[in-house]
């Protein structure tokens, strides 16, 4: 993009923008597949209520399928395959095939949880405190205050 050239807002540059953004979740990326600049993009923004709503359900959206994915990653897992320390496969005696593993995200599940139930999954931290504070306020020979402890 030339500096100084100003891009006009078509419908079809504001629909790439909010498709990328609904894909991506990041807007520098939803710029670049509309062909906008970035400050362009929050001018658009700025200008226009309506757009501006447009960009906030595209990010909700790009959310969404982030913890779509998340959910998946806890629940079940990702498929790693396994190879030795000289970086050739792991074969699987039985079968003749590529040893896998599953593994799962136990930081996914808990941030999922403290997400989805925070009652009963929020770190609960209670702090007591007892006793007295005492302050003594001296005043000095210029009538300013001083606070001693």
């Amino acid at each position: 993009m030339a500096k100084g050239k100003r891009t006009v807002r078509t419908p079809k540059k504001s629909k790439l923008f909010l498709d990328g953004l609904r894909q991506t979740g990041v807007v520098l990326y939803a710029c670049r597949m509309a062909g906008i600049g970035h400050s362009m993009a929050y001018k658009w923004r700025a200008a226009d209520a309506e757009f501006a709503k447009a960009w906030d359900g595209a990010v909700e959206e790009a959310l969404d399928l982030l913890e779509l994915e998340a959910r998946r990653r806890a629940h079940d897992g990702l498929v790693k395959k396994k190879f030795g320390k000289d970086g050739d496969p792991v074969i699987d005696p039985t079968t003749g095939k590529q040893y896998y593993e599953r593994e799962y995200s136990d930081t996914l599940m808990i941030f999922l949880l403290k997400g989805g139930r925070p009652e009963k999954y929020r770190e609960n931290i209670r702090q007591e405190q007892s006793g007295e504070v005492v302050i003594r306020v001296q005043y000095g020979d210029d009538g300013s205050q001083r606070a001693n402890d």
